[in-house]
């Protein structure tokens, strides 16, 4: 049942029933033990990866590019720091016996007040810089993991939505989404880090390694595959205006930048997901047709 909702619905009901519990009480009690942290960033990570239809291997900032979510430390300190702004903000109130207390029970901050570092946290101003500065580098954190691994090019710079105003399938979005983020199923994926370039050849034409651009764009290895990308191609050209077809054709020689311009092509959004989905297909069978003709030789 969740595999088939929206991501923006799985995310809704992460902030819902999930980050709760993964924030409790972080407004008073700081990470300190990172043994303890990580039990609780291994549920966000586990979530969100299943919300995006991604493996357990998959590059971990996507998980937040994609989602809009915060990184969990992120997350916690920010939610400290917006505590802490809160109490600040509030007016001090009395106990019985006249003692000064913030909103809820906290002994009033000011009273403890003392010159240089901890003064300036309590100042009002300085933590809404704090907490601006933080935003900040989480942001310019996440864009330089982002810009940094060449396992996400095809996504470097890019900026993009569906015009075409059709809803796409989840399952085919989810594919698309697989291949743009580098979760997919082919060799260089897979095997990038158990094999060799015999080992992570196209196992359809046996030539080139077996990577997204090969496979989209450029494998004959197989007629229906091939089929496939014409059938592709001529359905992208359809959506395309003039100048668009002429810039296509302009990057044939350049396979990799012909690829980042057609899946950043807004018009062909969801072609491009119908595409990805067939392929995944592909592979899967292939692989199941392989790994039966292995279990025959064995036996």
């Amino acid at each position: 049942m969740a595999g088939a909702l929206p991501v923006a619905m799985l995310t809704m009901l992460y902030m819902a029933l999930v980050d709760p519990h993964l924030v409790h009480g972080c407004e008073v009690s700081l990470d300190e033990v990172k043994a303890v942290f990580e039990k609780l960033e291994m549920v966000q990570k586990g979530y969100m990866r299943r919300a995006l239809g991604l493996g357990k291997y998959s590059l971990v900032v996507v998980l937040y590019t994609e989602t809009g979510l915060e990184p969990l430390g992120y997350r916690r300190v920010l939610l400290a720091v917006g505590y802490l702004l809160y109490v600040l903000k509030s007016e001090c109130r009395y106990d019985a016996g006249g003692r000064g207390t913030g909103p809820t029970g906290v002994p009033e901050l000011g009273s403890f007040a003392e010159e240089g570092a901890q003064g300036e946290l309590l100042d009002e101003a300085r933590v809404v810089r704090l907490e601006a500065d933080i935003r900040r580098r989480m942001d310019r954190y996440l864009m330089a993991k982002f810009e940094s691994t060449e396992r996400l090019s095809l996504l470097h710079g890019r900026r993009e939505e569906d015009r075409t105003g059709e809803e796409v399938q989840q399952v085919r979005k989810k594919a698309l989404a697989r291949m743009l983020l580098s979760d997919h199923w082919l060799a260089s994926r897979v095997r990038r880090y158990t094999g060799g370039e015999a080992e992570q050849q196209c196992r359809f034409c046996k030539g080139a390694v077996e990577n997204v651009v090969h496979v989209w764009l450029e494998c004959e290895g197989r007629e229906d595959l091939v089929e496939m990308r014409v059938g592709y191609v001529r359905q992208v050209l359809e959506l395309c205006s003039e100048q668009e077809q002429e810039k296509l054709f302009e990057l044939d020689a350049a396979p990799f930048q012909q690829l980042r311009y057609l899946v950043g092509h807004a018009k062909a959004v969801t072609v491009t997901a119908a595409y990805a989905y067939e392929i995944e297909r592909l592979v899967k069978a292939e692989e199941a047709e392989q790994g039966e003709e292995e279990d025959g030789h064995g036996q």
